[in-house]
């Protein structure tokens, strides 16, 4: 029996806790079956002229093109269409509860059997919305081929676009080489309608040509409360070496990022813009950063600021970075910490693993965690847990066979 395809469409819960994949799995039924908890049925429709239409395994062959590729972006199964269509139309969805709705998915184009084929202005993979259980369509985004195109999911390239309640899709066609590591391989449409029980969404994927084929996989449906997903830094340092200091961070939401700007400051109140960095996705996932001050003064507090799109702006917590502090000290910045949030910063550190503890008044611990170090002056951003009463603390770091203790004070 001919295998059809359950897609299934992975909605977080009101705060997106990371990259939670979905993927196509096989079922021998004439229908799409729907996952035992939680899950989002969709039914298949359109004619493939010939084979391929539904779940693919494995990898693109030797003589194709991007040649020996995984056709899962992860998992073991893809959902692929060669020289035909097929539209995969999902169940209703509820978006009750959410402020913020969007839809990602994979995408990949494949020439089979000859480096000169692939998909072309003709073809077109279509996200259409509908607010209504299917009443009414609307056609959002459009990704199409322009002329024997073929890219891999290491493509850098995003087709993105807004719901906006119109028949007139965002159109992003491939351009430049057939190969070109710019081609959009994440599709995402945001701003889809919330509080109701019955979004669909609808995926049409067309070939035109026997040599063609259209992948696609990890379908998501990510949902927030709190509007479109907050700048969330995670992971801010800096660090001095020899002749300059290393700021990294991370923002592990990144969305609708216009640039980030690294700012310094001598005296933690007025910051000037030292750098800037452009997002490297803006596609819900998270990114790392480095960023390298060539020029730092004697004492420096940094920070980052995240600038969307929409002109909002999202500082980071401020990092102080001194060549003063003795070997071996730890020191706390703010001090006292206000929000629960403060910079440990020290100045020659060896190399290894670090213990801290913070004991309250009583000789209670209330906080440990482990400490990496790679050694030199380091400053780490680090936040407290909830529910610590103000007041007088002990902080103690020990590593390396040294110890370092410093009073801290939690307003």
């Amino acid at each position: 029996m001919k295998k059809i395809l359950f897609l299934a469409l992975f909605i977080t819960g009101t705060t997106l806790t990371g990259n939670a994949q979905t993927n196509f799995e096989g079922f021998e039924n004439a229908s799409f079956a729907t996952v035992a908890s939680g899950g989002f049925g969709f039914t298949q429709s359109g004619a493939s002229i010939i084979a391929t239409r539904g779940r693919i395994t494995g990898s693109t062959g030797f003589s194709d093109r991007p040649a020996s590729i995984n056709y899962a972006a992860t998992g073991s199964g893809a959902y692929a269409v060669s020289w035909g269509d097929a539209t995969l139309t999902s169940a209703d969805l509820s978006t009750v509860g959410a402020t913020f709705v969007a839809l990602r998915f994979r995408l990949m184009a494949v020439s089979l059997l000859f480096p000169t084929d692939g998909v072309d202005a003709a073809d077109y993979v279509r996200v259409s919305i509908s607010p209504n259980g299917g009443t009414t369509w609307w056609n959002t985004l459009e990704v199409r081929g322009n002329d024997d195109n073929w890219w891999s999911y290491a493509a850098t390239g995003i087709a993105q676009g807004n719901y906006d309640g119109d028949n007139s899709p965002t159109v992003i066609s491939a351009s430049g080489t057939a190969n070109s590591s710019t081609h959009p391989s994440t599709v995402i449409v945001r701003g889809l309608p919330t509080g109701i029980t019955n979004l669909r969404v609808r995926i049409e994927l067309v070939n035109s040509g026997i040599f063609e084929r259209w992948v696609i996989d990890n379908v998501e449906l990510i949902r927030t409360s709190g509007g479109p997903l907050p700048v969330n830094f995670a992971n801010v340092s800096a660090k001095a070496l020899a002749s300059n200091v290393e700021v990294k961070w991370s923002n592990l939401t990144e969305s609708d990022i216009s640039h980030y700007n690294v700012e310094r400051s001598s005296d933690g109140q007025n910051f000037k813009v030292i750098g800037t960095i452009q997002p490297r996705a803006n596609d819900f996932s998270s990114q790392n950063y480095t960023f390298v001050d060539p020029a730092p003064e004697k004492t420096n507090f940094y920070r980052i600021k995240a600038v969307e799109f929409n002109a909002t702006t999202k500082s980071s917590v401020i990092l102080r970075v001194s060549s003063e502090f003795k070997k071996k000290d730890f020191h706390v910045y703010p001090n006292p910490v206000q929000g629960g949030v403060f910079t440990l910063q020290a100045g020659d550190v060896q190399p290894g693993m670090y213990f801290l503890q913070l004991f309250s008044n009583n000789g209670q611990r209330v906080f440990s965690r482990n400490l990496q170090f790679q050694g030199g002056a380091v400053s780490q951003s680090l936040e407290l847990p909830g529910g610590l009463k103000p007041g007088m603390y002990l902080l103690q770091v020990d590593g390396n066979g040294t110890r370092s203790t410093t009073t801290l004070f939690i307003q």
